[in-house]
């Protein structure tokens, strides 16, 4: 199939039934999800994967791609007992089906890391990078991706026995969770260790003067470090996920999406400042930029697409629909690039990024469907292999990315008085050398499932 043939097929995750594919012969080959776990046959395009595919995949030739999953399975579920009836996974929709890979997804996700690892940097290429179509950037297409996949991830675990869906759910919040807590306990290390970065990160708040208390906050979830703090969010957000998808399945989704609607509602009307000091909270606590009773809007909204996909039954936004969404995403394009500062026209409350405000909300709904238009035909442009293996690894590589950067800053200043070409080369380098170690664990993860199905 060509690549614009799966740009297509990743259009219809949104506005198509993508069940063409059958499962795949062995029930997945250990390919990873959006944190870098297994999403065993998971796939988003309908392609149809043949033995020769099957093959080609494990003799290296093809990348093994993951599926953007905010958490997958390491095996398909269980099937039922003999004689039990199959639990229904939708009102009166069919149940989902295992289906093969699609590098579409795993080159946006990839592409979403990269562009927040440029950002974060800093230097001249954000003029391109941070908000180039908009008032959206890339955290919050990558929210909205994770729920999108989530959903045609875990939808196939509703109608397993038991608690089978929870488990995994709850095992991919644990994941998350060791990984915030690594990447604490790391830069705590590295402050103790030295007196240059103990002040640097007590500036940032990290408070390596008071260990205990910065790492009691962290297992909390409370304290949680600039570039890092996107880590708590999903793992709250991945507790939230089976009962949103058992609410899903009986029926209440709108319910669903009127809580978490209100809940955004709720923010925008009392959005407290994100400062330790409103909480009542010690100054050796950072809170994150994203406010999670805003952000969560995003996360299930995708969840819910992604689960109506999975179920038979995905969205099909009318033309209608899709002219209104270019009629308001044009408009903001030209003022992001081209007007005058949000703030001169009384807008900044209204694109306020830390609680999603009205504004920012509505140019990232229209954002959705212009992408999702554009995937018919620019689909090709992201489904790099470079692009794929990153976002195979995108858990992995968004923690190694805020350490990283957590290292070079106190030292950051000495690239920026080098100039403009500097700073360009600096943060090409730092996003090549993500991608590089990306490829790396990719192809040492297809020699071991290589050396597995020889020895099986």
């Amino acid at each position: 199939m060509t690549s614009g043939g799966r740009a297509t097929d990743l259009y219809r995750a949104f506005a198509s039934p993508p069940f063409s594919a059958p499962a795949l012969a062995a029930g997945g080959r250990g390919t990873r999800d959006i944190n870098g776990e297994n999403a065993d046959g998971v796939s988003f395009s309908g392609r149809n994967n043949s033995a020769a595919d099957e093959r080609e995949r494990m003799a290296g030739n093809r990348p093994l791609h993951a599926a953007a999953a905010a958490g997958a399975a390491t095996a398909p579920p269980p099937p039922p007992a003999a004689g039990a009836a199959p639990r229904a996974t939708g009102t009166g929709a069919p149940p989902p089906r295992v289906r093969g890979r699609d590098p579409v997804i795993d080159g946006l996700r990839g592409l979403m890391v990269l562009v927040m690892a440029v950002d974060h940097f800093g230097g001249p290429l954000t003029r391109f990078t941070f908000q180039p179509f908009g008032f959206a950037s890339a955290a919050e297409g990558f929210v909205f991706l994770a729920g999108l996949v989530s959903g045609l991830v875990y939808t196939r675990f509703l109608g397993a026995p038991g608690h089978t869906l929870e488990r995994r759910a709850f095992a991919r919040a644990g994941k998350v969770y060791r990984y915030h807590i690594a990447a604490v306990v790391l830069l705590l290390a590295i402050g103790l260790c030295s007196t240059r970065y103990a002040d640097y990160y007590a500036r940032r708040e990290l408070a390596s003067q008071s260990p205990l208390a910065t790492l009691g906050y962290a297992l909390l979830l409370v304290n949680q470090p600039r570039l890092l703090d996107v880590l708590p969010m999903y793992v709250v957000f991945f507790l939230a996920l089976p009962i949103a998808l058992r609410q899903f399945a009986a029926g209440r989704a709108r319910l669903v999406l009127a809580v978490s609607g209100g809940l955004w509602l709720a923010t925008q009307l009392s959005a407290p400042p994100l400062l330790p000091a409103a909480y009542g909270l010690p100054p050796c606590v950072m809170l994150t930029d994203f406010d999670y009773r805003a952000w969560q809007l995003l996360f299930v909204a995708g969840l819910w697409c992604g689960w109506r996909s999975a179920v038979g039954r995905p969205l099909q936004p009318s033309r209608a629909l899709e002219r209104w969404a270019l009629a308001i995403a044009l408009p903001l394009f030209l003022l992001r690039h081209f007007g005058p500062a949000p703030q001169t026209l009384g807008l900044d409350a209204s694109l306020e990024r830390a609680w999603l405000a009205w504004l920012r909300m509505l140019d990232v709904a229209a954002l959705v469907v212009v992408a999702r238009m554009a995937l018919r035909r620019c689909g090709r442009f992201v489904e790099k292999p470079w692009l794929a293996d990153t976002g195979c690894q995108s858990l992995p590589i968004f923690v190694v990315h805020g350490i990283a950067l957590y290292v070079l800053d106190p030292l950051r200043w000495r690239i920026t008085e080098l100039g403009w070409v500097a700073e360009t080369g600096g943060a090409l380098l730092f996003a090549a050398a993500l991608v590089g170690f990306a490829r790396w664990r990719c192809s040492r993860e297809r020699r071991a499932a290589a050396a597995t199905a020889a020895a099986g």
